[in-house]
């Protein structure tokens, strides 16, 4: 059984979960505990920016496009995309425009890591430059 909830606000429960063995029913209980994040000095407005490291374009509806993930919106955003010899596979000024693992020709990519250099900017806060690799998965 799958179930998803989110959480506005800090909160204590307890998830039991039943598994059937071949000698008998286990029950396993588990407390978890949610809090809401701290601001600290690296992220001084509380808008964290998260990159995922790989991403499966295969149109099941889930994480079939790269994208930064904020809270916030940005002031300035570039997504640059690359191959393996440094040709420029996509390009976007907008959050709106995502990677879906095709070439500006839109031909399917293959596996494998591709390059990326991300601008952006978040509101009252100074320009950052993000370079790294993401894993393409098919």
């Amino acid at each position: 059984i799958k179930q998803q909830k989110t959480f506005y606000q800090d909160s204590a429960f307890k998830v039991t979960a039943f598994v059937q063995l071949s000698c008998g029913l286990d029950t396993l209980f588990y407390p978890i505990t949610i809090r809401k994040c701290q601001q600290d000095s690296v992220y001084p407005t509380g808008c964290n920016v998260y990159l995922p490291n790989s991403f499966s374009p295969n149109e099941d509806g889930k994480n079939d496009f790269f994208q930064p993930v904020t809270s916030c919106a940005f002031e300035k955003y570039e997504m640059m995309i690359y191959d393996r010899w440094g040709q420029q596979l996509f390009i976007s000024n907008s959050n709106d425009l995502l990677w879906d693992g095709r070439s500006k020709e839109g031909k399917e990519c293959w596996d494998g890591l591709f390059p990326f250099i991300f601008q952006y900017q978040l509101p009252n806060e100074k320009p950052k430059l993000v370079k790294g690799l993401i894993r393409l998965i098919r």
